[in-house]
């Protein structure tokens, strides 16, 4: 499971999210009266509307990736979208073992999301979700011990990989667009497969704190 936290900003308007250290200034994700639509692909209308973002390497925080993922991000009213592109040349080859929600679908091709709407991440104030390849979903509300309800997640495959979207209501995360900053961490898990070795990549490195 994701380990780092970055911040996120609620700043005129705009949900700003502060880079890795080693990259300058904040992620500003914009807000839209659009209403995402939650297929697994992230459209050129939904980019039109987003900001984006790109992934690192776990353990090397310079280095890119084998395979890029760029995710979009904005706001609407009353939920948080994020959508991720995972390039991916052997799509055909997409582990996706797990096929029950809230199984361990991070085993599999997936992305996850870990996000604590509050000033100060504890080790209870946070919301884990994920999706796999194939659109199975994983959700835990730490404080509860449950999984979150009423968000929206899906994948789909791509000719040049696969994609997937997150709609997650505030109130579902029970979110307060007023306070000065979140904080929110992202990640992609590749599985091993044949003779390729497993790739992880993320957001902020997990050795990278605030």
């Amino acid at each position: 499971m994701i380990k780092g936290w970055r911040l996120v900003l609620w700043v005129a308007g705009s949900l700003i999210i502060s880079m890795p250290a080693y990259s300058s200034g904040f992620w500003g994700i914009p807000k839209t009266d659009r209403e995402p639509r939650i297929d697994g692909l992230v459209t050129p209308r939904e980019r039109s509307v987003c900001s984006m973002t790109t992934f690192t390497l776990v353990g090397s925080p310079f280095s890119r990736p084998r395979l890029a993922t760029v995710a979009y991000a904005c706001a609407t009213q009353k939920a948080l979208y994020l959508g991720f592109v995972c390039d991916d040349s052997h799509s055909q080859a997409l582990v996706t073992s797990v096929t029950q929600e809230n199984g361990p679908v991070i085993k599999d091709d997936s992305v996850e999301v870990v996000l604590c709407p509050a000033l100060a991440g504890e080790r209870d104030n946070y919301f884990h979700l994920a999706v796999n390849a194939a659109g199975v979903r994983y959700s835990w509300d730490a404080q509860f011990d449950r999984p979150v309800a009423g968000w929206l997640g899906a994948a789909s495959p791509t000719p040049g990989g696969w994609e997937a979207e997150f709609l997650i209501p505030y109130e579902a995360i029970r979110g307060r667009p007023d306070l000065s900053h979140w904080r929110a961490n992202f990640q992609r898990n590749r599985p091993a497969r044949g003779a390729e070795p497993a790739e992880v990549s993320v957001w902020v490195d997990h050795g990278s704190t605030i």
